[in-house]
């Protein structure tokens, strides 16, 4: 018995390994018909940082994210399958969908063509068109039971999820947004508790420039909001949105400085009925209010809402710099890969059974992070 026990593990995992090589080709697959749709693939380069080797990612040439019309007629969407291999929908004739793509993929094997119904373009018409249509107000209380939108490569529908669905909801988008065929409505969640967390999306105002929320905060109990990104916000008596499809505001801006040891805004919640929460979006480990020190050598992690949970040491202390804008900022230094749109995720250190926060992420270039005590001139409180 223990034999045979074995026996199915190690094909199990045979056939998991398997799987992963597959896997590898089908992303190179799906990279090369990407690059002949115009998309600028990120490449890897080697740089050295105080004397250290490091791999870092560049843009290649071409688009940094594709539109409508530079997808192919033929093409309806592509996912890795069961056992690893590409599978791309197209739409047409197979025979002159298989000669287009043998034209772009240098690979005879590890993808499987298959028929479909609806091309890609009219998938990304649509979100283009729902994009529009979610920022402007006369369609505000529609979109605030939509929690998301887009293609499902799997299933080569449109995906529509809603926070309510019922026959009533479902129907009232179709009259007031759109009817289209290629529309699949599903169960969404309620995305406005998720989304007040540390290193969760944030957006400003109408617009869709996305930061990261750092941490709650209050000046007392009925004055409760959170931590963002100072150059995230533009001015004081802004709106800030969660960043997760359309929604309502869930806050103000009360305070922002951006300069010196500071680069935040404190954002006052909307209404009470919003949660704030210090569950880190991306590890669901409660983020503690305490703050910690962090010298040079000091292992720190930041969550942000691009990049995820990265983790680096600190190079340096007390350090100035000045950006393109010249806003001058004094701060630490920090070896942890980042990505714009992380600006505001906090920096935190294990401290036991603690992540205490040691700073805000404030740069991408540097992986520059602010200390966190001082938001003290903000007369606010984490909690």
């Amino acid at each position: 018995m223990d034999n045979l026990y074995k026996e199915a593990i190690q094909a199990m995992s045979e056939q998991f390994e398997k799987k992963l090589k597959n896997e590898e080709k089908a992303n190179d697959i799906y990279e090369m018909f990407l690059k002949s749709c115009g998309l600028a693939i990120m490449e890897h380069e080697p740089f050295e940082l105080e004397g250290e080797s490091y791999t870092a990612c560049k843009p290649g040439e071409g688009k940094v994210e594709l539109k409508s019309d530079d997808y192919p007629d033929y093409y309806g969407g592509a996912y890795i399958n069961d056992e690893g291999d590409l599978v791309i929908h197209v739409v047409g004739e197979l025979k002159k969908c298989q000669e287009e793509l043998a034209k772009v993929i240098k690979f005879e094997d590890h993808y499987v063509v298959k028929q479909s119904h609806y091309c890609y373009k009219e998938f990304m018409k649509l979100k283009e068109y729902l994009d529009e249509l979610e920022m402007n107000e006369t369609q505000k209380a529609i979109f605030e039971n939509v929690t998301g939108y887009g293609p499902d490569d799997r299933n080569n529908v449109f995906l529509v999820e809603l926070n309510v669905l019922d026959e009533a909801s479902i129907e009232s988008f179709k009259k007031h947004i759109s009817n289209s065929d290629m529309i699949v409505f599903k169960q969404g969640e309620n995305i406005v508790d998720e989304s007040l967390r540390p290193g969760s999306r944030v957006v400003r105002g109408t617009t869709q420039v996305g930061s990261t929320l750092t941490i709650r905060a209050q000046r007392s109990t009925a004055n409760q909001g959170f931590i963002m990104s100072g150059h995230g916000t533009s001015s004081v008596g802004e709106s800030i949105r969660p960043g997760i499809g359309p929604t309502a505001a869930v806050g103000t801006v009360r305070n922002r400085h951006v300069g010196g040891t500071i680069d935040a805004a404190y954002v006052q919640r909307a209404t009470t009925n919003i949660t704030l929460s210090n569950l880190i979006q991306q590890n669901n480990f409660a983020l503690s209010s305490a703050r910690a020190t962090a010298a040079v050598g000091t292992t720190v992690n930041l969550a942000g809402h691009v990049s995820g949970i990265r983790s680096g040491s600190v190079t340096a202390v007390n350090v100035t710099t000045t950006n393109a804008s010249g806003v001058r900022l004094t701060g630490s230094r920090a070896s942890y890969f980042s990505q714009g749109g992380d600006s505001g995720g906090p920096i935190y250190r294990i401290v036991g059974s603690q992540r205490q926060i040691v700073g805000i992420h404030a740069r991408s270039n540097g992986n520059y992070a602010l200390i966190a005590p001082t938001l003290t001139s903000f007369n606010i409180a984490l909690f």
